[in-house]
């Protein structure tokens, strides 16, 4: 989903974002409710700790870093005049739920774990911002609503967060990479949920598949 990043308080998108499991290694995987090593088969194997065939963030919700309520306040429904007296241990960014953004702030080292390019990239990747956060800090509810469109049509679906502007209107250097990223992360399908106000030779490559990469970007 490429757009204006993604509201991460939204509880019917949070465990439905894809996680990269290459920058989720180690001890930045999750983990039971001892504290122990999760189940899984295969490419799943320590990663689906609550067996349902899928890496999300839901299999995080026993890890004893994160499932510990801890005397601190947050701010359902993204409201601060109404602020919660505790919250999860893991709930880094203090919207009452876990979400993709907490692991994006507990995992973060620095380091190109999956040796993609793109650093933590836990959770998709911010091409407006250029960093590793596509959280829609401009509240404008675009992305959001976009995704919840794609898996309302898709039940089954799981989504990639790309954020490639701040509103409905973005460059459209920054929508070509964010294809490009989508593309090198096997995304089947793109939705993109806005304009741009320019149309680079670049961005037409992109568009119409070619080969590109990083090193392309004008």
């Amino acid at each position: 989903v490429l757009g204006s990043g993604i509201q991460w308080d939204e509880p019917a998108l949070a465990s439905r974002a894809v996680l990269s499991m290459g920058e989720l290694k180690g001890d930045a995987r999750p983990h039971d409710a001892s504290g122990g090593e999760c189940s899984g088969t295969a490419t799943l194997a320590g990663y689906d700790c609550n067996a349902d065939g899928v890496f999300t963030v839901a299999d995080y919700e026993k890890d004893p870093r994160i499932a510990p309520l801890v005397p601190d306040e947050c701010y359902a429904n993204h409201d601060p005049s109404r602020p919660t007296s505790t919250r999860l241990a893991g709930d880094l960014n203090r919207n009452c739920i876990l979400d993709p953004g907490d692991l994006v702030l507990l995992f973060s080292n620095g380091v190109d774990d999956d040796a993609n390019g793109y650093t933590d990239d836990i959770a998709g990747w911010d091409f407006f911002a250029n960093d590793n956060d596509p959280y829609d800090d401009g509240r404008t509810g675009n992305g959001t609503a976009q995704a919840k469109a794609v898996l309302d049509a898709c039940p089954s679906c799981r989504y990639l967060p790309v954020r490639v502007a701040d509103d409905y209107v973005g460059e459209s250097n920054d929508l070509a990479q964010g294809l490009l990223y989508a593309a090198d992360a096997k995304a089947l399908v793109a939705s993109v949920g806005l304009s741009t106000v320019d149309h680079t030779a670049f961005a037409k490559a992109a568009i119409e598949g070619e080969q590109l990469g990083k090193d392309d970007v004008p």
